[in-house]
């Protein structure tokens, strides 16, 4: 699908009180609840249309970190929150692993906050790739690591990640992420995500669940529905 055709088949939720039915902001970070709803909508992070997540499954609902992302002093913000969360928690690593999308430059954000010498970026397509680090830099054996991405979906990005680290021999102690969305999958994970927020779906709008669906349950395809590829979006 071309540029302008992706910009057709979706459009951002300006509304702040559509935001707020869709976005859980964190008990742990109340004080930062207004100030992150607006960062959403300022950076027009929440769309609404047709999209296939990287696993494959449809959703009416996407959250796309990289517009919030070429806003540094938001990235900056952001970063501060969650490095509070991670050292409430106990969970300051050696070095940090994150995946090759926009996630990662979160993750340099709050190395850098922290004072964190290794930032170790790895590409894990949800396919028969290989599992691959791209930025020159390798996970120590031994060192404890903390994954850092924007959003966790169905966490199958995460389990690749920590394949990655305990393959070499490190201990993978924590995952932090911007948000969450709602998924029974990311509730059974073996580490739970310290997150700044949940996208909520589990809510219905215009007779459409926002829940991510397998394409065959998927209303919109049924109707014809352009449907724009998470991958495809920058």
């Amino acid at each position: 699908m071309t540029i302008s055709l992706i910009h057709k088949a979706m459009e951002p939720i300006v509304s702040r009180d559509k935001v707020k039915e869709l976005v859980r902001v964190n008990p742990q970070v109340s004080k930062f609840s207004e100030r992150l709803i607006h960062i959403l909508l300022d950076s027009s992070a929440i769309y609404a249309g047709h999209f296939e997540l990287l696993g494959g499954q449809h959703s009416s609902r996407f959250l796309r970190f990289s517009k919030i992302a070429g806003r540094p002093a938001y990235v900056e913000e952001i970063a501060k929150e969650l490095l509070r969360l991670i050292k409430e928690k106990g969970l300051l690593p050696e070095a940090i692993v994150s995946r090759d999308r926009s996630g990662h430059l979160l993750a340099w954000e709050i190395g850098r906050q922290a004072g964190i010498k290794e930032i170790i970026v790895g590409r894990t397509a949800l396919d028969r790739r290989p599992i691959e680090l791209v930025n020159g830099v390798d996970v120590h054996r031994g060192s404890k690591v903390l994954i850092i991405d924007d959003l966790i979906t169905s966490g199958a990005g995460v389990l690749k990640l920590k394949e990655l680290v305990e393959a070499r021999g490190a201990t993978v102690i924590g995952v932090a992420v911007f948000a969450v969305r709602e998924n029974p999958a990311v509730s059974s994970l073996p580490l739970d995500p310290l997150r700044l927020a949940e996208l909520l779906v589990g809510q219905y709008t215009f007779g459409l669940p926002h829940r991510a669906l397998d394409p065959d349950e998927c209303k919109l395809c049924q109707e014809g529905v352009p449907v724009v590829r998470s991958r495809d979006l920058a």
